[in-house]
C-alpha cells in the first residue's frame, strides 16, 4: 500500500488580470495504487507556460478552460518510483502531462507519457528547447512552412519561447530572419 502523500495545487477561483495566491488551492492527498500499465512518477521538473494563464478564464479558446478545483495542467519531467507495466521501469525518467502536482499515475498508453534521457542533456531541458516548445517551433517551421535556405523568415512572436526557437532555427538553416517583438500600444 502507498504511503505517499501528494501535493497538488489546484484553481479555486478565475483569476481578474494577474493570478495571486487567492486563486489557488494547495491541496494533500493520499497517493493511489498503481493498476496493471500504470506507472508512478515523481515529479522533479515542472513547465509552467504562458498558455497555464488562458485556461484559467472560462472564454472560448483553443484549449478548454480549467475546471473549479481541477489540478492546474502542466507538462512535468520526472521519474518513475512504481512500475506495473512492461514499457517502464522504476528509474526511467520521463516526460508527462501531470499538472502541478509532486507525483502522478500514467497508464503506459499515454502519448503524452514517453521516456527521455538526462544523460544527453538536462532533465529541464526536455520541457524546453527539447520538449514540446521545440517540437512546436521545429515542426511548425520545417513541416508547415517548408522552408529554403536565402528566403526570408518573419517570426511575430520572437520574444516567445516558440517564436525565439523558430529564430534560431531559421538561421541555422541560412533563412534571412526578422523577428517581431513587441510594438507601441494603440
Amino acid at each position: 500500500m502507498n504511503q505517499l502523500s501528494n501535493l497538488s495545487i489546484t484553481l479555486r477561483q478565475r483569476p481578474v488580470g494577474i493570478p495571486n495566491s487567492d486563486n489557488f488551492s494547495l491541496t494533500s492527498s493520499p497517493v493511489g495504487e498503481i493498476e496493471e500499465n500504470q506507472i508512478l512518477i515523481k515529479v522533479i521538473y515542472l513547465s509552467l507556460d504562458p498558455y497555464m494563464r488562458g485556461r484559467m478564464s472560462d472564454v472560448k479558446s483553443y484549449a478548454e478552460p480549467l475546471k473549479i478545483g481541477e489540478i492546474i495542467t502542466a507538462e512535468s519531467a520526472g521519474i518513475v518510483i512504481q512500475s506495473k507495466s512492461e514499457k517502464f521501469q522504476p528509474g526511467d525518467y520521463v516526460c508527462c502531462r501531470s499538472g502541478w502536482q509532486e507525483y502522478f499515475i500514467s497508464n503506459d498508453k499515454d502519448p503524452m507519457t514517453y521516456k527521455v534521457n538526462p544523460d544527453l542533456v538536462p532533465l529541464s531541458t526536455y520541457l524546453g528547447v527539447c520538449g514540446m516548445t521545440g517540437r512546436t517551433a521545429y515542426f511548425g517551421l520545417m513541416k508547415e512552412a517548408m522552408p529554403v535556405a536565402g528566403e526570408t523568415l518573419v517570426v511575430s512572436a520572437a520574444s516567445g519561447a516558440v517564436g525565439s526557437i523558430v529564430g534560431q532555427i531559421g538561421k541555422q538553416i541560412g533563412l534571412n530572419v526578422i523577428g517581431i517583438a513587441g510594438g507601441k500600444k494603440m
